[in-house]
């Protein structure tokens, strides 16, 4: 990919990859408003500046928030999973840790692996999503591999699905 520095109209330098068409710098600044910053790839800069006394402001933190969250869950399909995602924002906001997150970040399935460790470790669900937190993606899918944890995951997967879908049923159709 390639990158394109452009000078903008406030007089600072900025790069672009190849199909960003904008940067948004958003700062609280020492009155605590809130300035968003918008540079355009053409060069052209806009600010919004939200005092901390608006009745906006609140609307916008709330706002940032449910996006956030949202983010951590979008792309999941499982109930669970979603919980997951939320728990795991949740514990990394009280902490003070921002970092951003992407969908598959390992999420998906991690209700299923928690749930799973939980009954082979006989650890707590808090110890377990703790541990789970500092994993790599790749360890998590080698530890669903494992032939307890897997019997386990598989079980739970069934369990899920359950009265969803009558599997006898569906096998039938292929077999007449």
């Amino acid at each position: 990919m390639s990158e394109t520095r452009i000078t903008a109209q406030d007089g600072a330098s900025y790069t672009f990859g190849e199909r960003t068409k904008v940067k948004k710098l958003s700062t609280v600044e020492s009155d605590g408003s809130l300035k968003t910053k918008f540079v355009f790839r053409n060069g052209v800069v806009r600010e919004h500046v939200t005092p901390s006394d608006s009745p906006l402001y609140a609307r916008l933190a709330l706002h940032g928030a449910d996006q956030k969250f949202g983010d951590a869950m979008a792309g999941l399909e499982d109930v669970e999973d979603c919980i997951e995602a939320f728990d795991a924002i949740a514990a990394q906001l009280a902490k003070g840790e921002w970092s951003e997150r992407r969908v598959g970040d390992g999420f998906a399935g991690a209700s299923l692996l928690a749930r799973a460790l939980v009954e082979v470790t006989g650890k707590s669900l808090d110890e377990v999503r703790e541990k789970l937190a500092n994993t790599s993606k790749e360890v998590k899918q080698a530890l669903s591999m494992q032939p307890k944890v897997q019997a386990v995951i598989l079980r739970l997967k069934a369990e899920r699905s359950k009265g969803k879908v009558d599997a006898d049923a569906a096998l039938e159709q292929f077999v007449m």
